[in-house]
């Protein structure tokens, strides 16, 4: 494996979010047949994305993939299958998680094997099929746009342009409405704003262009090229109706031989939502095994998956990194990790939820207190947990 590549891997990225005093409410459920037409928060609803069994053709890439896959594994990165060219293999993204690292973009041509291309930092779009890839990003006041394509089998840059802020006397120039002044090059010649962004839409349609839709952590990229499925196609769930608290649940569902749900790619999110319309449980705040556990000595560390080991109710800690994966799963301005209880007094919010907002029609996760009816009693008897089994045969 590259040195580069180890370094980059090997950085750590940590998901962050902050919010203080919002309520312990989850939307209302619409009356039957009733749906809304998008998100308010105008996320992508992950209910938007293509569910479907990958068709991928068989052949040398996938052993090349996942022996790739295994040169990069990580608890940071994450993981996409894109079409760039136009052959039915897809190209591989590696997005190692942290700006520094950027991202790898994997392709296999048979008999050439596969071919790597580094973006710059970890920004980059693609005209789907058309063999056109846009490394726009940018730095410290340095941006560039890096223009790349399969020829032959190779990644090759096929443009390239800067523009960066214009200093003079130790400082920054702005012009007369405050803006900074900035200095263009198009292939290493100087060129005006005008005639940079001609140059750049001459060679790549930013309005047609997209972004890969859907990441997966390691063990579900493997398990696609392996199978064409994620690691949890077979897995059983069993929707309790329940007003638990999230510990209480997290060891019924150990009692019962499975745990409480780990929802790791797009694939289970939606398996799992359609269970929940399936069996009419929409009203349902369910208790997933995702919680941010207090160490006596360094607070709270962080969201994690608890998992038990052994068979038993021990449990390991596997904490979900994946920003990619998991950024159209929370509520808007989710986690919070604080709330309000029905007095108005503030609570820490420690445990997730997979709640259903009517009004988008969607579900979504959203952090709740681990005893949520002692902090708002109105949810007696609209709490529930889900259990996953590994095993779909399992009773």
């Amino acid at each position: 494996m590259k040195k580069r590549r180890l370094c980059c891997l090997l950085a750590g990225f940590c998901l962050l979010a902050a919010g203080c005093g919002r309520d312990l409410a989850v939307p209302d459920a619409p009356e039957k047949g009733g749906s809304g037409a998008q998100a308010a928060d105008g996320k992508t609803r992950p209910e938007e994305k293509e569910d479907a069994k990958a068709d991928w053709p068989e052949g040398a890439w996938r052993a090349e993939y996942l022996s790739y896959l295994e040169g990069t594994k990580s608890s940071e990165a994450t993981y996409s299958f894109i079409y760039v060219d136009d052959d039915e293999i897809p190209e591989l993204v590696v997005d190692t998680g942290i700006e520094a690292g950027g991202c790898a973009l994997v392709t296999y041509h048979e008999g050439k094997g596969t071919d790597e291309f580094y973006t710059s930092r970890l920004n980059f779009q693609y005209m789907e099929r058309e063999n056109l890839v846009n490394n726009a990003d940018g730095n410290m006041g340095d941006y560039w746009d890096i223009i790349v394509s399969i020829v032959d089998g190779k990644w090759e840059c096929i443009a390239q342009g800067t523009h960066r802020e214009k200093w003079e006397d130790g400082g920054v120039v702005f012009d007369k409405d405050g803006n900074a002044e900035e200095i263009y090059d198009w292939n290493g010649e100087s060129v005006t704003q005008e005639e940079y962004e001609a140059a750049l839409a001459s060679c790549f349609d930013s309005d047609r262009a997209v972004n890969p839709s859907r990441y997966y952590v390691y063990e579900d990229a493997r398990s696609l090229l392996l199978t064409g499925e994620t690691s949890s196609a077979g897995h059983r769930y069993e929707l309790v109706r329940s007003d638990a608290t999230w510990e209480e649940a997290w060891r019924q569902c150990a009692q019962k031989g499975g745990y409480l749900a780990v929802i790791t790619s797009t694939e289970e999110f939606l398996q799992i939502s359609r269970q929940i319309r399936e069996e009419d449980k929409t009203d349902l705040c369910f208790w997933i095994g995702m919680e941010n556990p207090r160490d006596t000595e360094r607070g709270y560390l962080g969201y994690c998956w608890k998992q038990p080991k052994d068979g038993g109710e021990e449990y390991t800690e596997v904490y979900p990194r994946y920003f990619n994966v998991y950024y159209d799963f929370w509520q808007e301005e989710e986690p919070s990790y604080t709330g309000l209880t029905k007095e108005g007094d503030e609570t820490r919010e420690n445990c997730v939820c997979m709640v259903y907002d009517g009004g988008a029609d969607s579900f979504y996760w959203k952090d709740m207190p681990d005893d949520l009816q002692a902090a708002d009693p109105s949810y007696a008897g609209r709490m529930g947990y889900i259990c996953e089994y590994d095993e779909e045969s399992q009773d």
